[in-house]
């Protein structure tokens, strides 16, 4: 048996490509930090920092004249969404903070995550068990967040509740004067390969710990 003592890295992998089925090389630190070899960092959909989200445009719906809109656009079937706006782009703003909020909370469990193994690991083997990690934390932001979209929309559907323009219900009125009212549900689903909301990028970076 021969034993170098703190070989490099080069000489390591030299090393490997002679014997990698015998050689050993035991680390230094049996855990270190993921955040020492990966850097996650992820960028929302571009409709959270777009105007639609600033106060300039909630001001502009806030102080918008209904009694401006023409007659002849209000029907049954179209209507000025600058009257009912202000709700909804607030409602766009609070699902754009939600997801912020995931994120961040993802994020410093996955720095508080250790990566433990006694032995150093050749650089294939090292780079698939960070791809798996970073996988990981992906998949868990992604499913923690479709399940707070989930919960809203179950309090949708079991609380049945009406906007104030009125837009998710209908009411009918007969000739005998008996009424009936339906509602229209909202379904809140998420892509598991395009999240809307939420793109990850992972960054690793080729240091080894030894």
């Amino acid at each position: 048996m021969v034993t170098i003592k703190h070989p490099s890295l080069e000489t390591y992998e030299k090393l490997y490509d002679e014997y990698s089925t015998s050689i050993q090389c035991a680390c230094a630190n049996l855990s270190i930090p993921c955040e020492t070899f990966l850097n996650v960092t992820f960028v929302l959909h571009q409709v959270c920092s777009s105007g639609l989200v600033s106060s300039n445009w909630f001001n502009y719906l806030l102080l918008f004249d209904p009694n401006h809109v023409p007659v002849w656009t209000e029907t049954d079937f179209s209507r000025d969404f600058r009257s009912i706006g202000l709700w909804y782009f607030q409602l766009l703003v609070t699902f754009c903070s939600v997801a912020d909020a995931n994120i961040a909370d993802g994020q410093r469990i996955f720095k508080n995550a250790l990566f433990i193994n006694n032995n150093l690991l050749p650089r294939s083997l090292f780079i698939q068990e960070a791809e798996a990690l970073a996988n990981a934390f992906i998949y868990k932001t992604r499913n923690t967040y479709a399940r707070t979209l989930k919960w809203v929309d179950i309090a949708g559907i079991v609380n049945r509740f009406s906007t104030e323009t009125n837009i998710n219900f209908q009411i009918t009125v007969t000739s005998d004067s008996q009424w009936t009212q339906s509602w229209s549900s909202i379904s809140c689903t998420v892509d598991q390969q395009i999240d809307p909301v939420l793109s990850s990028k992972v960054e690793k970076s080729e240091q080894y710990s030894r």
